[in-house]
């Protein structure tokens, strides 16, 4: 993970911005900064504002992969409040 910015790194002199790139999480154009991740297939690039609304949900998923009767239930249960 690295914070994009237009001021080269003092170490290598790379230029990592965000600038024209969409955000993964909301599909809105990046400034600087902005958080990227270099993935094996692809590039994401997220609005800082972005980063915890897709962890929160990226979490949830995985908690739901690793209880599937607990959510199985809650979606089978009549309660209104299940949401």
């Amino acid at each position: 993970m690295s914070l994009t910015s237009p001021v080269p790194d003092p170490i290598s002199g790379i230029v990592l911005t965000a600038l024209g790139q969409k955000c993964f999480f909301c599909g809105q154009r990046c400034s600087d900064p902005a958080i990227f991740w270099c993935g094996e297939t692809a590039d994401i690039y997220l609005h800082p504002r972005c980063v915890t609304d897709f962890t929160i949900r990226l979490h949830r998923d995985v908690h739901e992969h690793d209880r599937p009767d607990y959510y199985r239930r809650l979606r089978n249960s009549d309660d209104p409040m299940r949401g």
